[in-house]
Formats: structure tokens, sequence, C-alpha cells
């Protein structure tokens, strides 16, 4: 005579394995993502150049760039642009902007 087992001894430890497997899958696919975005921003024009218009809107995005910037954060800009914020500010910008 024969007695069925108990599907959670068999399943149970599977279905953790297969879920652990799908977990490492997910993260690779992850890694995977991130390099090719990584990658495609040093080779994509778009990704790389923005234009920004407006005294306000540039204020406003060099501030956010200058808040999550973990090295460093360099910058062009035209005399005339500066300018227009005041003298106080063109003073405080480095030599050569």
């Amino acid at each position: 005579m024969f007695r069925a087992a108990p599907p959670d001894g068999a399943l149970l430890p599977r279905l953790k394995r297969s879920a652990d497997t799908l977990e490492l899958a997910r993260l690779e696919a992850t890694r995977l993502i991130q390099a090719y975005q990584d990658t495609m921003r040093r080779h994509d024009a778009g990704q790389l150049l923005e234009v920004i218009t407006g005294a306000e809107a540039l204020r406003q995005h060099l501030r956010q760039i200058q808040t999550y910037a973990q090295d460093e954060m360099l910058w062009f800009c035209k005399a005339h642009l500066s300018l227009s914020a005041g003298l106080r500010v063109w003073s405080s910008l480095p030599h050569g902007c």
C-alpha cells in the first residue's frame, strides 16, 4: 500500500532554491542594466549634453547636480549669463568661467 507524502517536505525546499536562483538572476540583470546605462551615457550625446534655457532654470539645475555629485562637478558658462545674476555671483566664480 502506498501513502502520499506531505507536499511541503518536497516542494518547499525546491521552491526556495528556485526563488534564490531567481533572485540571483534578478540581481545580475540589474547589474547588467546599470552597466549598459553607464556605458550608453558615455557614448550617447543626448546623455552627455543638455541644453538649459533661462537663468533660473540653470541655477536650479546646477544646484541639483551639485547636491548629487559624488566627486566633482565641472561646467562651462558664458560670461554674460553669469553677469546677469549679479557681480557678487561673478566674483565668486572660479577663473575661466
